[in-house]
């Protein structure tokens, strides 16, 4: 709610005893202070801004009508954890029939009983006072299980337009007649212009609430019509999804076959091979790893072993050394000189290990008369 407003608790039939001892009907009404903010149920709050525990009592005999105000510190022989709580035990004892209700509700409010008294009272202050009016005296009872009956409230309820203007709630002020025709003879028609208003609210709450449904049904619609469209969007994206995951397994499950498929033969061939059969590539593994590395196949220069002794022996015997070195350069040269093969005429030789007819003498490369690699001719000589 928006703002605080009283609303009606409930009504009820009531029977009012006259001075006489006569009986005549009448009617009471229970008004509360609505909070702005109702709890999860739908009931009021236990308490906080703008919540009111107070009841107002509003009595109709069809002549005059009749008001006042019901705290909590006037209650009594009522106990409860809350206010709240006590205040609707007695609102319930004031709106429920006898008959009414379940075993329960029976069985409780037999301990309870309400009188209304129809007296003779004495106005206090304000322009009528010390004038007599009458009243209705409302007396709550209990019965205790000693058989006392002690009373849990007991209050005059005094004609409306007697109270105070700026003491009356909003609802009751609506409902009072003009100033100048506000007379206690004319306070009848102030109860039927309460639950009138009263009525009118709640017409104006259920209208509004009848188009709040009807929106929310037409929302609804909406919402379910979205929501058939999305289903099938989705469940259209979904097959599309699931197609293309399939597609993309399978080749990726054939290629798995086919490299399985592939690695299996290649296992099946080696192991198909003769014994002592190893293929090309473990050859050249194992010739990488096995073969050692072979020195004489490098081309380095070397020194006889008195050479390297006379060489370590220090720099003391530089000197020496170098013509060591140079005597073993003339000995390296005569022992070339002395195992190349002897040449042949005109700077050619044949060599020994190929056979083959090499020059020795660069000019001899120029002569235009060989031009084979076959042995030169000898010259004829004449013997005239």
């Amino acid at each position: 709610m928006s703002r605080n407003k009283y609303v009606l608790i409930g009504t009820n039939r009531i029977t009012i005893l006259n001075n006489d001892s006569s009986l005549q009907a009448g009617m009471i009404s229970v008004f509360r202070l609505q909070p702005r903010r109702l709890s999860a149920d739908g009931s009021f709050p236990l308490g906080g801004v703008g919540f009111d525990e107070t009841l107002h009592l509003v009595i109709g005999d069809g002549v005059h009508t009749f008001y006042e105000s019901l705290a909590p510190s006037k209650i009594k022989q009522i106990s409860a954890d809350t206010p709240k709580e006590q205040m609707d035990e007695v609102s319930s004892i004031l709106l429920s029939n006898d008959g009414d209700g379940d075993l329960e509700t029976k069985h409780k409010m037999e301990n309870f009983k309400v009188k209304y008294h129809l007296v003779e009272s004495q106005v206090l202050g304000g322009r009528d006072d010390s004038s007599v009016t009458t009243s209705i005296k409302v007396s709550i009872l209990k019965t205790c299980l000693n058989s006392l009956v002690r009373p849990v409230w007991e209050g005059h309820v005094n004609n409306i337009c007697l109270a105070k203007y700026e003491h009356l709630p909003s609802f009751a002020q609506s409902a009072l007649p003009e100033q100048s025709l506000r007379k206690t003879s004319s306070s009848g028609l102030s109860f039927p212009l309460m639950l009138g208003d009263t009525v009118d609210i709640l017409q104006t709450e259920i209208k509004s609430l009848r188009q709040e449904n009807q929106q929310l049904s037409e929302d609804t619609i909406r919402w379910k019509n979205t929501a058939d469209k999305l289903v099938d969007q989705w469940q259209t994206e979904k097959n599309e999804l699931t197609e293309s995951f399939l597609v993309l397994f399978n080749e990726h499950k054939a290629r798995h076959v086919a490299t399985r498929k592939e690695l299996e033969e290649l296992k099946s061939n080696e192991n198909n091979l003769p014994i002592g059969t190893v293929s090309s590539k473990q050859i050249s593994r194992r010739e990488a790893d096995i073969l050692p590395d072979n020195e004489d196949e490098h081309d380095h220069a070397t020194w006889s072993d008195n050479l390297v002794k006379r060489l370590a022996a220090g720099p003391n015997k530089s000197r020496r050394g170098s013509r060591e070195i140079d005597r073993y350069k003339s000995e390296e040269k005569e022992e070339a000189s002395a195992a190349r093969p002897a040449s042949t005429s005109e700077g050619t030789f044949v060599n020994p290990h190929t056979g083959v007819l090499e020059i020795s003498n660069y000019k001899r490369m120029f002569d235009s008369d060989d031009d084979s690699d076959s042995p030169p001719k000898k010259k004829k000589t004449c013997d005239c």
